[in-house]
This record gives structure tokens, C-alpha cells and sequence, in this order.
């Protein structure tokens, strides 16, 4: 980030302010086994990415380290020193991009820290600072646009600044005058063009006005992010405050409940930290006396990338499993044949997906039917529903799913993955749902009128008083479909006590009109009303009203209520406030159990925040963690899909209980 000039004193020469030398670098790094280690990022940008590629080790590379994601291997032998984003957005440098992810096909995110130099060189040139900022981002959205044109696979993250510290090069007397400045903070003072303080009320003002320009910056980075799919910004304001405090000042360090509260949801958390302060001179850069107001020293950078591997990376590197079609379906309780004019498809993916529209499908027509059409795709999350119009004629309607590579998960890890070596997208589709059988309005249908004596009894059982459905025999009067003339007879079985009137089919014979087979008397599909026995469901001993089979709905008594599995609750054992939000003191304490091998239940379990402790114990009487969700059943110890799971929450901004749907811990993404 920023203007390098103010620490790289050999570029230069007499006047430091004559040569504008920004720093920046493309060098790529990635995360993987250690026997085989694949490149995974790319690097773009500025001096905030050159300085932590430079420092020994790496700052990713220690940073993905500390997760316990292995090593990684970089390619740091692209350099460009080319600092704001009007540079690298030219025929040259997005070649460059272009060649590099074509010499590493197994890159598939692309790190960008552009901007800060921009609002540097321009901080004083333009006299609409907004423009300003508006051509800076639009800049980097053709940057990012570029990127991602390149191979479908393609992910982008955009990584924020934190505070600079253009303050603390200054020396105060008691009076709170100023008495003296570093060569930093005379620099920087010189490259915005501020007037000299007095007093330590100016230092701390111009500061104010410096951070108030660059987070209106950040506020548009993160709104290109939340605006283009595949890519996520990455918060960090407030990050060095956290981790360092201000020591000068009395603040001490915040970790963790000062961090950037994970990826910023409409600034509820942004910016995070003291936005009149700064990052504090233990976080940044120094040559001998002299503070680098614009760079972090390598500690700093260090957490930089620790906090970009929570809030992104780590969940990004370690999705494997690309989403599926799971099933293409009727919809629940749909008749079939359909004489309907719309039919509904459930379409079910193996995880929470977006990107779902009605170009994703194609209709599979058979017979004479013509006009069908798909009118409508709604739903989210892992389940959609899409209904299509079945026109004239009859034959069969199915739908199929055909990827067009504009459907991912929530780590944009596109449906049906990519073949090894990302050379382009897999195929995803899906052609093996289930259809209907279309028959044109009217045919086979028919209502008639006729009488019929039975008698029926049933039995069953039931809970509580009320209303339900059972299947039982009863006599009465109903309506039902049936062929024939004269009386019917049906059998039927129940459960339940009670009266109730039910409607059912049945086959019998009376007399009857209706659209089908003649007037009068005949045979057909029809409605025909009458007495006679039959299946129906009812809770109940009694009489009642039904016909054949259907439903019957009466009162009845019974004893006993079921008791839940006390273990299962509508929240997760993670989230300790219960607000539906995994945030990231949350989300670090099942990374101790991840990291610890095993958890068991605290012996005392007010002594710790969630009733449980880290490590193998002797104590297992508590409910297992919601995260320890293991195939064979709970195992007292978090593995790694466990863990990407609770991350899959905290990236997306929350999650709800889900009993009904087929996820793997009865929870699914987003907030209810």
C-alpha cells in the first residue's frame, strides 16, 4: 500500500519527493500438502503486497502455517513497479496476469491491494477528492473483471488497508506544543500537503482527515466486492489497534473481541478500531528513529494475513467438495399424470448454492405437447423450486440442469468443481429428474351421482384431543371417485378415535353423469356421492361420513406426549449468545478444539464459556458439540469438514435450524 518512497530513501536521490517510486509485485503462493505443494494465490498489487512477500518468512506463508494448512509454494519472480491501480489497469500489466495464471493453471485466487497510491499521488492534484475515488475503483473493478475473465474458476479477494500513523513521528512539550518530527511523518506531511502543526489537536485532526479519506476508499472497495460475484473484500481497519492497542496513548491490545468482527455487512462492523486514531508505531515499519507512517513492520503484516485467512483463505483453500444437483423432483403431493396448466420441479443441491435463474434449465418435452415453457425459479439456499407451463397436447415434461458455470457455494467453488490443472469447468449438469406425465384438460374426467349402502368400523390411536387424519372404517355419506353402477364396497383400516367426514376413492357401482363415458349410466373416472365402505384416515372410534379412500378428520382422546432428544437445539453449540451469527471469538474456539485433537465436557461447565474444554477427558456426560457431526456420529473431536462447516457460517453472516432439510447438522446457511 501506499507511497514507498518514504522508506525506500536509495530510489531517491537528492530530492525525495522528485521520483515517484511506488512498489508493487505479482508473486504467488499457496496452501496445500506438504508432499505436493500446488500454487494456489496470485499476488497484485502494491507495496502491501511486496513487503510481506519480502520479510523471511513469507507473511501468508507463516500466517496459513499458524492454521495448520501446510506448506505452500510461492513464485515471486514477477516484480512490478507499478503502485496504483490507473497502472496496472493497461494492456501490459493485465497481460502479465493473463500469462502468469496461464504458466500456473492451479492458481485459482487472485490477492489485490490497490488503491492507497492512487489517493497518494492524487491527494493533492484532484480537486474532487469523490471523482477521485470513483476512478480509482472503477480502475479496479476492470482489473478484477480482467481476472476473472481469464478461466471461470477464478476467485478474487480484495484486501483492505488498515489505519496509517502520520502522529506519533511528532515530540509534544507538556504544553501539548509541538517541539520536533521524525523524517516519516515530515515526509508524509510533505506528500499530503498539510500545514505544520502546533499542537498535538492538529496532529490528531490531520489524522482524522487522512483516515476519513481512505476509509470512503475502502467503503467503495467493499461495495465493488458485495457488487461482482467470486469476489470478497477483506476487512482490516481497526486490526493493528487490536492486536497491538496504542501503548503510547494507555490502550492496551483488545484481541480478540477487537478485531474486524469478519467480513463487513453494511458497516455495521466498518470500519473497525478508533477511526480518529492509528495504527500503532509497534505495528509499523521503522528505520532506526524514523517511523514509517505507511507500512507495517513484518509483525504487522503477519496479522494482516492471519486476519485474511479467517475471514477468506482458509475456508476458500480448503473447499474441495464443489457443489451437485442432488435430485431433480415432482413436487411434493403433485398428482401424477397432471391434467394442470403449471407443474413445479424441486430442485435439490448437495449445499447451499447461488446463482440460480431460469437459464440454468432446460425443458425435455416427449409426445405432442407444444408451448411448454419455464415461467419461474425461486428458492435459495440448497432447495429451488421451478415451475413450468405445460402448453397443449399431451406426452411427458422434465427439466434439466445444464451448467453453464453460473451456479457456486458460498466459497465460490463452482457447481461440479473443475478438472485437475483448471484448464476450464467441469460439467455439472444433471438429466436425470423425474417428469410428468401431461394429458390434455378433460380427458378420462367424469362426475356422476350414485347411492351405495356399507358399513364400516375402525380403529386406532391417538395423542391429545383435537382434530386428525387416520386411515379407519366408518359409515356415512361422501364424495369419492369410482367406476360404475349401483352400491360400492371398499375396505379400509385406521388409526385414531373420534367422528370426522372424510373424502376418499373407491370403486362401486351407480348411477352417475359426467364428462366421460356417455350420460347417464356408465363407467368412468368420476365424483359420485353415496353410502358405502371404504379407506379413509381418521383418529377415532365412530361413525362418520366417508366414501372410499381419503381423509377423515375428528376428534378423539389419547394419552402421552413424546419427549425431543434434549441434545437437539435450534442452535448451535458454537454460537454462545444465540443470535444466529457465528462472529470470531466464536469461531476461534472450535478452532482450539480442532487444534487441541479432542474436547470433552468441563467438569465444571460454568467454568468455561460453552461447557466444555479442550483436549481428551474423562468427563463425556454433556451433549456433543454441534460441530462434532461425524458421519458415524458424534466422535469427541472436531475434524477438519467440521470445522470448514462452522467457517461456512461465519463467512456467510449466520445461520438457522433447518430440521426438515438434508444437511449434514440439522443447520443451514443464513440467517432465519
Amino acid at each position: 500500500m501506499k507511497h514507498s518512497c518514504i522508506i525506500n530513501r536509495a530510489q531517491r536521490g537528492d530530492n525525495p519527493l522528485a521520483t515517484t517510486c511506488l512498489v508493487a509485485t505479482i508473486l504467488t503462493c499457496c496452501a496445500l500438502t506438504a508432499s505436493a505443494a500446488t500454487p494456489r494465490i496470485l499476488y497484485v498489487g502494491d507495496s502491501w503486497t511486496a513487503y510481506p512477500w519480502q520479510q523471511s518468512p513469507p507473511a501468508l506463508r507463516k500466517a496459513l502455517a499458524d492454521f495448520g494448512l501446510g506448506d505452500y509454494e510461492e513464485n515471486g519472480d514477477l516484480a512490478m513497479y507499478r503502485g496504483t491501480a490507473a497502472e496496472w489497469n493497461a494492456p501490459d500489466p493485465l497481460g502479465q496476469i493473463t500469462a502468469k495464471l496461464a504458466a500456473y493453471p492451479t492458481i485459482d485466487t487472485i490477492h489485490i491491494s490497490l488503491g492507497g497510491n492512487d489517493l497518494n499521488v492524487g491527494w493533492r492534484e484532484a480537486p474532487d477528492r469523490e471523482a477521485l475515488f470513483d476512478t480509482t475503483v472503477q480502475h479496479l473493478r476492470e482489473i478484477a473483471l480482467h481476472c476473472l475473465s481469464v478461466r471461470p474458476n477464478v476467485r478474487v479477494v480484495i484486501c483492505g488497508y488498515d489505519y496509517i500513523n502520520i502522529s506519533e513521528g511528532f515530540t509534544f512539550n507538556e504544553f501539548g506544543l509541538v517541539t520536533g518530527a521524525d523524517e516519516g511523518v515530515t515526509l508524509a506531511y510533505l506528500l499530503y500537503g498539510f500545514s505544520w502543526p502546533a499542537t498535538v489537536i492538529d496532529v490528531l485532526n490531520n489524522q482524522k482527515t487522512i483516515n476519513t479519506a481512505f476509509i470512503g476508499l475502502e467503503q467503495r472497495k467493499l461495495d465493488l466486492a458485495r457488487d461482482l460475484d467470486r469476489v470478497a473484500y477483506v476487512h482490516s481497519y481497526g486490526l493493528m489497534q487490536a492486536v497491538y492497542g496504542i501503548p503510547s496513548l494507555g490502550i492496551p491490545p483488545n484481541v480478540p473481541d477487537g478485531l474486524p468482527d469478519g467480513p463487513a455487512t453494511d458497516y455495521a462492523d466498518f470500519p473497525g478500531g478508533n477511526r480518529d486514531l492509528f495504527s500503532p508505531k509497534q505495528a509499523m515499519n521503522a528505520s532506526g528513529d524514523s517511523i514509517d507512517p505507511i507500512h507495517l513492520n513484518p509483525g504487522g503484516y503477519v496479522a494482516l494475513m492471519q486476519n485474511a485467512v479467517v475471514q477468506v483463505y482458509y475456508a476458500w483453500l480448503m473447499d474441495s467438495t464443489p457443489p451437485s444437483v442432488a435430485s431433480i423432483a415432482r413436487a411434493a403431493g403433485a398428482p401424477n399424470p397432471t391434467y394442470a396448466d403449471y407443474v413445479d420441479f424441486t430442485v435439490t443441491f448437495t449445499e447451499a448454492v447461488t446463482g440460480v435463474d431460469d437459464g440454468d434449465f432446460a425443458l425435455d418435452v416427449t409426445g405432442d405437447i407444444t408451448g411448454a415453457a419455464i415461467t419461474d425459479v425461486q428458492g435459495s439456499g440448497a432447495v429451488y423450486a421451478v415451475t413450468v407451463f405445460t402448453g397443449t397436447g399431451a406426452g411427458t415434461i422434465s427439466i434439466d440442469l445444464i451448467d453453464n458455470f453460473s451456479i457456486y457455494d458460498v466459497n465460490w467453488y463452482p457447481l461440479g468443481g473443475y478438472p485437475a490443472g483448471g484448464l476450464g469447468p467441469a460439467n455439472g449438469s444433471f438429466t436425470a429428474g423425474d417428469g410428468y406425465d401431461v394429458r390434455p384438460a378433460g380427458e378420462g374426467e367424469g362426475e356422476g351421482e350414485g347411492e351405495g349402502e356399507g358399513e364400516g368400523e375402525g380403529e386406532g390411536e391417538g395423542e391429545g384431543e383435537g382434530e386428525g387424519e387416520g386411515e379407519g372404517e366408518g359409515e356415512g355419506e361422501g364424495e369419492g371417485e369410482g367406476e360404475g353402477e349401483g352400491e360400492e364396497e371398499g375396505e379400509g383400516e385406521g388409526e385414531g378415535e373420534g367422528e370426522g367426514e372424510g373424502e376418499g376413492e373407491g370403486e362401486g357401482e351407480g348411477e352417475g353423469e359426467g364428462e366421460g363415458e356417455g350420460e347417464g349410466e356408465g363407467e368412468g373416472e368420476g365424483e359420485e356421492e353415496g353410502e358405502g365402505e371404504g379407506e379413509g384416515e381418521g383418529e377415532g372410534e365412530g361413525e362418520g361420513e366417508g366414501e372410499g379412500e381419503g381423509e377423515v378428520e375428528g376428534e378423539g382422546e389419547g394419552e402421552g406426549e413424546g419427549e425431543g432428544d434434549p441434545c437437539v437445539s435450534e442452535w448451535h453449540t458454537a454460537d454462545q449468545d444465540h443470535d444466529n451469527l457465528i462472529v470470531l471469538t466464536e469461531l476461534l474456539r472450535v478452532i482450539q478444539f480442532y487444534n487441541s485433537g479432542a474436547f470433552h465436557c468441563a467438569d465444571d461447565p460454568s467454568s468455561t464459556e460453552d461447557g466444555y474444554a479442550p483436549g481428551a477427558g474423562a468427563n463425556y456426560d454433556c451433549c456433543p458439540h454441534a460441530s462434532d457431526y461425524a458421519p458415524a456420529g458424534p466422535d469427541w473431536t472436531i475434524q477438519l469438514t467440521e470445522l470448514l462447516r462452522v467457517i461456512q457460517f461465519y463467512n456467510a453472516g449466520g445461520y438457522h435450524y433447518c430440521p426438515d432439510e438434508a444437511t449434514e447438522d440439522g443447520f443451514c446457511v443464513g440467517l432465519p
